[in-house]
């Protein structure tokens, strides 16, 4: 493995990381407050999408290039697809809470 390749690991690996720490504020705040009337379903629905597309371009990036240093980035697309799916749907479970309680 080259110098490069193991730059872009260890950079993809930091990327990874920070966008699963920074997605758990939300989720913890979303649970302890059950209020979810200032966040925006269109930009989750939105970052669910591009991880999506993420996914698949990365998968396809391993099964038809062979390219197996995409794998990654797939665990990082795949975990950031969890965390935002999450989020949406506290977002939508307490919007829909607030709804019936008023």
């Amino acid at each position: 493995m080259s110098i490069v390749e193991i730059i872009i690991l260890s950079l993809s690996l930091i990327d990874a990381i920070c966008c699963l720490v920074c997605r758990i504020p939300q989720i913890v705040r979303l649970i302890r407050l059950k209020e979810s009337r200032a966040i925006s379903i269109p930009f989750w629905a939105c970052n669910i999408f591009s991880c999506i597309c993420c996914i698949i371009a990365y998968a396809l990036k391993i099964i038809v290039l062979n390219e197996m240093t995409t794998i990654v980035f797939l665990f990082s697309a795949s975990c950031n697809f969890i965390l935002n799916s999450l989020t949406l749907f506290l977002v939508l479970k307490y919007r829909q809470k607030a709804k019936v309680t008023v």
